[in-house]
C-alpha cells in the first residue's frame, strides 16, 4: 500500500524524537600488489558483503609505492567529502586497504625489508589499513584448512595448497578459478583467522622487537593480518546469522 504524506502533524508528532537513522556502510577501497588470486579472492568475498567495494588496478607492485597510491587517494576521497558539491555518496565514510605480501628475495632482501618498513611507515601518516601476509597470500589461503606455523617459501606454499588437495587445480600465475568462492563459508574464513592470530599472537612473543616494531614485522614469518579487512566485509554481510 502506498503511504501518503501527511501536510499537517498534530503536536504530540511534532514533539516526537526522531528515529534514528542506521549509519551507512563504509565504502572499501582496495590497492593489492597481487593482481591475480587477491582480486579473485575479494571479488568472491564480495557477494558476502552490503559494503561497496571498489578494487583499484593501480601500476604500482612494490608497497610502498602502492601505499603512498593509497594516500594519494584518501586526499581525494576526503576533498570530495569536503566540496559543497558533494552527493550523499561522496559524504559516507571510506576505508582505504592495500594489500601486499612479504616476498623477499633471497638476492638484495634488505631493499624489500626497506620498502614494507617504508610502507607500514607512510600508511600510518593517514590511516591507511594495512593488510599483510607473510611469506605470500598463499599463506593465508592455507589457513582455511590447516594450521601453517613453519616458514615455507612461496612455491612450497603454492604446491601445498595444490597437492594437498585443498585446491587441486591451484595455479598461481591463474589464481584458483572458481575454487575459491567454495572455500569462502564462514566455518573456513574463521578458522583461517583464528589459525592467522595464533601464528601471529607467536611471532609477538617470540620475534617482535619493540624497538624496531617496523623491521621487527618486515621480517615476520609466518605473518597475516589480511583477515582484519575480511572482517570489516563480514561485519557487513548480506545475510544474518
Amino acid at each position: 500500500m502506498v503511504r501518503r504524506e501527511r501536510k499537517h502533524r498534530s503536536h504530540m508528532q511534532q514533539l516526537e524524537r526522531p528515529r534514528q537513522v542506521e549509519p551507512l556502510a563504509p565504502r572499501l577501497f582496495i590497492f593489492a600488489e597481487g593482481q591475480i588470486t587477491e582480486p579473485r579472492y575479494i571479488e568472491a568475498f564480495e557477494k558476502l558483503t552490503r559494503l561497496k567495494v571498489t578494487f583499484i588496478d593501480d601500476i604500482h607492485t612494490n608497497p610502498d609505492g602502492l601505499v603512498q597510491a593509497a594516500l594519494t587517494k584518501v586526499k581525494k576521497l576526503r576533498r570530495a567529502q569536503r566540496s559543497r558539491h558533494a552527493d550523499a555518496e561522496d559524504r559516507m565514510d571510506f576505508q582505504v586497504w592495500v594489500l601486499f605480501d612479504q616476498d623477499i628475495p633471497q638476492e638484495h632482501p634488505e631493499n624489500k625489508i626497506a620498502q614494507l618498513m617504508k610502507a607500514f611507515e607512510l600508511a600510518r601518516q593517514d590511516g591507511i589499513q594495512i593488510g599483510y601476509t607473510s611469506p605470500c597470500f598463499e599463506q593465508w589461503l592455507l589457513l582455511h584448512f590447516e594450521q601453517q606455523r613453519h616458514t615455507l617459501s612461496n612455491r612450497e606454499l603454492q604446491s601445498r595448497l595444490k597437492n594437498s588437495g585443498h585446491i587441486p587445480n591451484y595455479d598461481h600465475n591463474r589464481g584458483a578459478s572458481g575454487e575459491i568462492t567454495s572455500i569462502l563459508n564462514e566455518a573456513r574464513f574463521h578458522s583461517a583467522k583464528r589459525r592467522a592470530e595464533s601464528i601471529n599472537t607467536t611471532w609477538l612473543s617470540t620475534q617482535y622487537d619493540p624497538q624496531k616494531p617496523d623491521r621487527s614485522l618486515a621480517i615476520a614469518s609466518p605473518y597475516s593480518d589480511i583477515y582484519r579487512l575480511f572482517d570489516v566485509m563480514w561485519e557487513h554481510r548480506r545475510f544474518e546469522e
